[in-house]
């Protein structure tokens, strides 16, 4: 039995490997740096409008807006990624964000930061966000999403994230099943000496 148990313990081990990184997204001007407008077109890419940051993010992010950036309105902006073939139980999310003027960030539907209250800090510093409760990632397709508010004037929004995890490595079923066989053998010739 014992034999059976330690080749078991060897088959099973070994199915992780070290934290990767998913995949990683920012605002860039054109939705072209994953997190994206949803439904208009995005513009600006620079500090059209002073006071606000223009602290470097990794990934590299610009401020922008969705539509025409004149009237106060609530665009959504979203960043999807998927987590097949890697451990949801080791799964983070980080990031830094700004808004004028408040914006909150959901992971698959579910509130997990948000800037409002003193206004003028959402646009003059960088916040960090972020989440590593493995609840709120699912095993295939995640969205984070990003719901901003205007309360009129000029109006900005960016956002860079960084999703990590452990890799799912595959166990090479040749050894496996070498090892299995070994604890099966194993375990009969343990069996056939105790009843002799």
């Amino acid at each position: 039995m014992k034999a059976f148990a330690i080749a078991a313990f060897f088959a099973a081990g070994a199915t992780m490997a070290p934290a990767a990184t998913v995949a990683t997204g920012s605002t860039l001007v054109g939705d072209t740096g994953g997190i994206n407008a949803e439904g208009a077109a995005v513009n600006y890419g620079a500090a059209v409008f002073g006071g606000l940051t223009m602290d470097p993010t990794d990934p590299a992010s610009v401020w922008v807006w969705a539509n025409n950036g004149a009237t106060p309105d609530t665009p959504v902006f979203e960043f999807e990624f998927d987590m097949a073939g890697f451990d949801v139980s080791t799964a983070a999310l980080e990031g830094q964000w700004a808004v004028d003027n408040n914006a909150w960030a959901y992971l698959n539907g579910t509130l997990i930061a948000s800037l409002t209250g003193t206004v003028v800090d959402n646009f003059n510093f960088l916040h960090d966000y972020g989440t590593s409760d493995a609840s709120l990632f699912n095993a295939g397709l995640n969205t984070l999403r990003f719901e901003a508010e205007d309360l009129g004037g000029f109006e900005a929004f960016r956002a860079s994230v960084t999703v990590s995890a452990d890799a799912l490595a595959p166990v090479p079923l040749p050894a496996s099943a070498l090892l299995l066989l070994l604890g099966v053998g194993g375990l009969g010739a343990i069996r056939r000496r105790s009843i002799l």
